[in-house]
């Protein structure tokens, strides 16, 4: 068995280093020169590697009073021959001189790889951070499907194109302006979603510390460079009250389902959604009414609608479909939102076609929507009937925040509406 020296002093000599014969467990052999406590470990299987031991203070003896025991501590530096003697020198030395200065080497370079590893999990793109965001926020949603499907569309349409593969750390101003600038006026509804949108994907950013600095997608900021935009609201198309008779005839010779949800729109006055989403489980036949939850009401709330007798009917005739929702598709499911739009298109068409006037918003010049039946029926409880504009309100399920509206509110004035709901219907009937 070859000699070994006590003190190992040049780069041959430790290259010749081998493991003993029998050798069970890794072997260490000071090194000559300096720094002084470098060593070199040899593992059974020959592998070898640089430790300096460094004696760093003094603590108590634990069972002898007035004794100090030496504090010892060890620093890998590497594996040879990666480093190489004279490179494990160098490092022995730039730890020792750390160390003398109160500096933990171990601590720092766990520090160090702990910085590097936070930096490089802030390396997240737009892309990444706002499809986070939607998956987080969707579940809230009253419709999650659609309302995914919205800001799926505005990404893609407008913003991944510009800033998709951009850090988002690196993100400015500027580049939510230059993603807005083209529809800001133009579109400008449009952009206002979007505005919404990207505000909520650097508030994401920011939870997660991977933006620093203000929000750069709130208006204060962006007004400067966009610059302010004079829009004027406008409603949804409607069709005049007085021609209600005639759409109803129309509609009742419509023999799909959509026409149906279409007719319980009218009779109940209420959103396309939640007749679209209605379920059997919501109707109460025995008391006439249909009770929508507040997780499908648009203010959140709970909402009670007193049904007419044609709105009864209506649903009768509708019981004997089998599935869970009174109004739905070829596959059982809840009717898509545009097929109500496509049928008072089709409608409208048909209208033209065999010379009469069709269905337009005469305000507008455009075509009546399924939501504009709601102003339809406020517009005629206002100038047609005595009932206290509460209680039109409160069909609507319109929440005003002034005492006065509260307190109607709270009594529901459901009486009060099952007779204007009668009447309304009425007034609806198709014309002969």
């Amino acid at each position: 068995m070859p000699r070994i020296p006590t003190r190992l002093g040049s780069d041959l000599a430790i290259r010749k280093l081998k493991p003993q014969a029998g050798q069970k467990h890794p072997a260490r052999y000071a090194v000559a020169g300096e720094p002084p406590g470098l060593y070199i470990q040899v593992t059974p299987n020959g592998a070898k590697s640089w430790l300096l031991r460094v004696t760093t203070g003094n603590r108590p003896h634990p069972t002898r009073p007035g004794t100090l025991n030496q504090i010892r501590r060890e620093f890998g530096l590497g594996k040879y021959p990666i480093v190489s003697l004279q490179a494990a020198r160098d490092k022995a030395t730039a730890y020792l001189i750390k160390v003398s200065q109160g500096i933990d080497p171990n601590a720092e370079r766990k520090a160090a790889v702990s910085a590097a590893l936070t930096a490089q999990a802030r390396m997240r793109t737009f892309q990444d951070c706002e499809q986070q965001t939607i998956e987080a926020k969707a579940p809230g949603y009253k419709d999650e499907l659609k309302s995914k499907a919205g800001w799926r569309t505005r990404m893609d349409l407008y913003v991944l194109p510009v800033i998709g593969n951009r850090l988002i750390s690196d993100i400015t101003v500027e580049d939510v302006a230059a993603v807005l600038e083209p529809i800001w006026r133009t579109k400008y509804p449009t952009a206002k979603k979007l505005l919404h949108d990207l505000a909520a994907v650097f508030r994401y950013a920011k939870a997660k510390k991977l933006y620093t600095g203000d929000n750069p997608a709130k208006s204060e900021a962006l007004e400067p460079l966009l610059g302010k935009v004079s829009h004027i609201k406008t409603h949804f198309p409607s069709l005049p009250y007085q021609r209600m008779g005639e759409f109803m005839t129309a509609l009742r010779a419509q023999e799909t389902e959509a026409a149906r949800a279409l007719e319980f729109v009218i009779l109940t006055a209420a959103r396309s959604d939640e007749v679209r989403s209605a379920t059997w489980t919501e109707i109460d036949f025995e008391r006439r009414l249909w009770t929508i939850p507040a997780g499908r009401m648009k203010r959140g709330r709970d909402h009670t609608v007193p049904l007419s007798k044609p709105a009864i009917e209506l649903l009768k005739r509708q019981h004997s479909n089998g599935h869970a929702h009174p109004f739905t598709n070829r596959r059982g499911g809840p009717l898509s939102d545009m097929a109500l739009s496509v049928l008072v298109k089709r409608m409208h068409d048909s209208s033209i076609k065999r010379g009469g006037a069709g269905y337009l918003d005469p305000a507008y010049n455009k075509i009546a929507v399924p939501h504009g039946f709601r102003s339809s029926f406020k517009d005629w409880a206002r100038n047609l009937t005595q009932y206290a504009d509460e209680v039109s309100e409160l069909a609507l399920a319109h929440v005003n925040s002034d005492s006065t509206r509260a307190a109607y509110a709270r009594d529901a004035l459901l009486e009060p509406r099952k007779l204007l709901m009668r009447d309304w219907a009425i007034y609806c009937r198709p014309s002969s």
